[in-house]
């Protein structure tokens, strides 16, 4: 079968077919109506289970991805990311990009690829998420159909690094004079959390840089003027997290926004007056899963990735939210 095979029904009836590498799995996505629920379960299983590889397609592949590499070298923010990581981490896996370099995509062979299929995508590997309005009797079934030809295989296990972070607590990245932009990332490694400090962390990054009223923004480009732009994230891996703050500006005024971060930082996890702002933020979250199947899925995956254990994606608003709640009310920090 083609490409065209494999996606035009699913896109003729307004799904689409997707995949994608995070630093910790790889992910191969359909969204399609529900009654198209058997069709998408037998192409999600075949383009993992049974990948043709062949060498015309592996070279064209390999000039997209070469082009999205020197895409993403131009990006000042790819560029800033790397650094940072590189400041905060040291020599562990995540400081490479999952992209790799220019020379990796260059030598790698067809019989690499065959080779790592084989060794890594067997049963105890892969972990299917569904969300959406189904028969859970009818997807398992299904599912046992379409994938009995994955053997189980051996778990991949990796070695957890710990990291000690810099004295100084965080690091700050910036993007070299060739990029005409001055953008800075500032990022501190915090604790592996728990599934209810994961919770909190998502919350602190969205309520510091989420909208226009937000304390950052207010403070930074609204009081004072220092920067363009700014954002706030959190990133949780099996054995690290980091906090992440991504602001335009210029280089004489980091000193002073980094104080103002860290001050915004601890005013929320210790000000018990701002725990009503935070509900807010909260629903706010929560209506956005609401709305977006796909971050339903996002998280689950990273529920997998960080506890090791799989829930079910219909009770995930109400199960985030209550435990969010939960952690506000008895106000527990995530630091």
């Amino acid at each position: 079968p083609t490409l065209n095979d494999l996606t035009k029904p699913i896109e003729n009836n307004g799904g689409f077919i997707n995949a994608f590498t995070t630093d910790e799995a790889t992910c191969y996505e359909v969204v399609a109506p529900s009654t198209m629920l058997e069709e998408s379960v037998a192409r999600l299983a075949d383009m993992v289970s049974h990948p043709l590889m062949k060498s015309d397609d592996i070279e064209l592949e390999r000039n997209i991805i070469l082009e999205e590499f020197r895409n993403k070298l131009a990006s000042v923010h790819f560029f800033a990311r790397r650094e940072l990581f590189k400041g905060l981490l040291g020599n562990h896996p995540l400081v490479h990009s999952v992209i790799g370099t220019e020379e990796t995509l260059r030598h790698i062979t067809q019989g690499d690829l065959n080779d790592f299929h084989q060794r890594y995508y067997n049963g105890s590997n892969i972990i299917l998420f569904f969300a959406g309005g189904f028969s859970k009797k009818a997807l398992i079934e299904l599912c046992e159909r379409y994938f009995a030809s994955i053997p189980n295989g051996e778990k991949t296990k990796r070695d957890i690094t710990v990291i000690t972070p810099p004295k100084s607590g965080y690091a700050v990245s910036l993007a070299p004079q060739q990029y005409n932009r001055s953008v800075y990332i500032l990022g501190r490694v915090i604790p592996r959390s728990t599934p209810n400090q994961l919770e909190m962390w998502k919350l602190l990054a969205s309520m510091l840089a989420r909208g226009l009223t937000s304390p950052l923004y207010e403070e930074i480009r609204e009081k004072r003027g220092l920067a363009y732009d700014l954002a706030a994230f959190h990133e949780i891996y099996q054995d690290i997290g980091l906090l992440i703050f991504v602001v335009s500006t210029q280089f004489r005024h980091m000193a002073e926004i980094d104080r103002i971060i860290w001050d915004q930082v601890e005013k929320i996890l210790h000000n018990t007056a701002r725990f009503e702002e935070m509900r807010t933020t909260q629903k706010q979250l929560a209506l956005y899963r609401e709305y977006n199947v796909g971050s339903l899925v996002d998280a689950a995956l990273d529920d997998y990735l960080n506890t090791g254990t799989i829930i079910s994606l219909n009770e995930e608003i109400n199960r985030l939210g209550s435990m969010t709640l939960k952690a506000i009310e008895s106000h527990t920090s995530p630091l």
